[in-house]
């Protein structure tokens, strides 16, 4: 019935095979005995990045633009900083309101869309808003400088 392996390297592979194929064996039998799955685990592990703050979160807990907190340091006026605030949520709408627009556009009236954005030149937000007179350069050279510094410091 059984035939004696004669050569050795199939002697070996054989008692490999076998070795191999009990502790997967085990450890299968373990994970259905009570053991989270690794589905399980994935979802335990999101969920604490999210009790964290890590990664990106949902929309609607994105927090709105706050900058009385600059105020409060110093860095800039409450009147300042509640025109910063009110600039910047005008702009959100304003994006949200030309993301719909192109939403529905043909794909020929987007791509023309597109091509002119490019060909119009890109200004960071705070050159915007000394541009807008909502803030001098001062003010806007202060806050950057204030916000490296915070960003510095929770890293």
């Amino acid at each position: 019935m059984f035939q004696i392996i004669k050569k050795p390297a199939l002697l070996v592979m054989a008692a490999i095979a076998v070795a191999l194929s009990v502790p997967s064996e085990a450890l299968a039998s373990e994970l259905r005995c009570g053991k989270e799955s690794n589905a399980e685990i994935k979802r335990s592990s999101k969920s604490e990045k999210e009790k964290k703050g890590f990664g990106f979160k949902k929309k609607a807990d994105r927090q709105k633009p706050d900058f009385s907190e600059l105020a409060d340091e110093g860095v800039i006026s409450k009147e300042t900083a509640e025109k910063i605030n009110k600039y910047l949520e005008e702009r959100h709408e304003k994006r949200l309101a030309e993301k719909e627009k192109i939403k529905e556009m043909s794909p020929e009236d987007r791509d023309a869309f597109f091509e002119s954005k490019k060909k119009t030149p890109r200004v960071g937000i705070w050159t915007e808003m000394v541009n807008e007179g909502i803030i001098t350069q001062a003010e806007s050279d202060s806050i950057k400088e204030a916000l490296q510094k915070k960003h510095k410091e929770n890293d």
